[in-house]
């Protein structure tokens, strides 16, 4: 892979609220060097803007995909993905029970030079 390629990404969210859920979360997916720096990503509202959080109902299952693209044109090097949601009126993000305010998928990306 190289920065000129799109990295599609496919979450699958299952809908855990008791009730209503007050906010409209936008997703963040990063692309992150192995310093931590972000060299890619793409934010947007759940399947495409067609799913917001507010009309999520419990036990319901939601189909989103991301397609992130590199900052860093030049980038060469590991990549990890990070996920979660955030309240683009604050930047408030959510946190899960334990405290931690993204997920660190277990996947890593391998950026080549491009042609």
């Amino acid at each position: 892979m190289t920065t000129a390629d799109e990295v599609v990404l496919a979450l699958t969210w299952r809908a855990r609220n008791e009730g209503p859920v007050g906010v409209s979360y936008t997703v963040f997916t990063h692309l992150l060097s192995a310093e931590g720096r972000l060299v890619g990503q793409h934010d947007g509202l759940p399947a495409q803007g067609s799913r917001p959080t507010t009309g999520w109902v419990k036990g319901e299952i939601i189909v989103d995909v991301h397609r992130m693209r590199f900052k860093e044109i030049g980038y060469v090097g590991p990549a990890t993905v990070e996920i979660g949601f955030y309240d683009a009126t604050t930047g408030q993000r959510v946190t899960t029970p334990e405290g931690a305010d993204r997920l660190v998928l277990p996947v890593r990306i391998e950026v080549r030079p491009g042609p």
